[in-house]
């Protein structure tokens, strides 16, 4: 069962889809640019003529969630990669524009959950995500009812690029760094990111079993794999067709979920199509990545479909 107020992954439901919201895309053939564009994928492919409008500003590294009560919030991200913007908007089911909202402290990278009525924002970068210094241990919630923004309890380090997802009344906190993600990194550094995994139950946090390797800019989910349900996490800057699975009744240790076809860093997406586990987008050398992989739960294996977004993209939210 899905606790109050938490957005069901509802696995093997034909009717679930994804919305693919701005990023770094190709759109118009023009590579490394920030996107305003929105496309949704159901079950039979991309979705034309959905009549869901683009977002007012172009946005990458973007805050967004899905609120239970029918709407899409969009906030911070930056239409430049060094500076990061505090609007927000709201897009409520049935309406044909993104309507502004109270704003956020602005951050980019941040990771983004949606838990006991509020829009919590994780962390992320205040300025030049490429120096140490920007990075925040900040943590923000908006509440959608009053339309207020909160400070909650800080993260137990400064951090950007991790991943947040909300099961059974917790939320769940991937990876991330703390260092800046600039060219020049410390001879010593093995690899980019770190293993930490924490659960946060509305005023504390508490340790998770390490994933068995480093996360930084990956996706995650909740699922049900092979009849447990769990926390999975896919790709990043280190081990980039990397998938691990965290069963949530046992809380154990991270098992590797199999191995993508195409690795992705930059925040590849995850979510159900058609009820299908799905990674969407996604940056792959030398671009973003169009293709879209899912779960095939009788061979365990992950498959390449014939569904393609129509603008590459990465840094998106979905």
């Amino acid at each position: 069962m899905c606790a109050e107020q938490e957005v069901c992954p509802l696995e093997n439901d034909l009717s679930t889809l994804v919305v693919v919201i701005g990023g770094e895309s190709t759109r118009e053939n023009r590579e490394n640019e920030h996107s305003t564009s929105v496309e949704i994928l159901r079950d039979s492919g991309l979705c034309k003529g959905s009549g869901v409008p683009d977002l007012p500003e172009a946005r990458g590294k973007l805050c967004a969630a899905y609120d239970p009560s029918g709407a899409i919030i969009v906030c911070g991200g930056g239409q430049r990669f060094w500076r990061p913007n505090n609007n927000c908007w709201q897009l409520v089911k049935g309406d044909m524009s993104w309507n502004p909202i109270p704003q956020i402290y602005p951050v980019h990278g941040a990771a983004t959950t949606f838990y006991r009525g509020k829009f919590w924002v994780f962390g992320g970068s205040t300025g030049d995500d490429s120096y140490d210094h920007t990075i925040t241990d900040k943590v923000q919630a908006y509440n959608p009812r009053t339309q207020v923004w909160t400070v909650e309890k800080s993260l137990s380090s400064p951090r950007h690029k991790s991943c947040a997802v909300t099961i059974d009344d917790e939320i769940v906190l991937t990876g991330g760094t703390m260092l800046g993600l600039g060219k020049v990194k410390p001879v010593w550094l093995a690899e980019i990111g770190i293993r930490t995994a924490e659960s946060f139950d509305g005023a504390n946090w508490y340790s998770l079993p390490a994933m068995s390797r480093a996360k930084v800019e990956h996706g995650c989910a909740v699922a049900t794999v092979g009849g447990s349900r769990g926390v999975v996490v896919v790709g990043g800057a280190t081990g980039d067709d990397v998938v691990e699975f965290l069963d949530w009744e046992i809380k154990q240790q991270w098992k590797v979920l199999g191995k993508m076809n195409r690795g992705r860093g930059m925040m590849p997406g995850v979510g159900f199509i058609g009820g299908k586990l799905s990674i969407i987008g996604g940056y792959s050398w030398p671009g973003a990545v169009d293709i879209i992989e899912q779960w095939d739960e009788d061979r365990e294996e992950w498959q390449r479909t014939g569904m393609k977004l129509k603008y590459s993209r990465y840094n998106q939210l979905q």
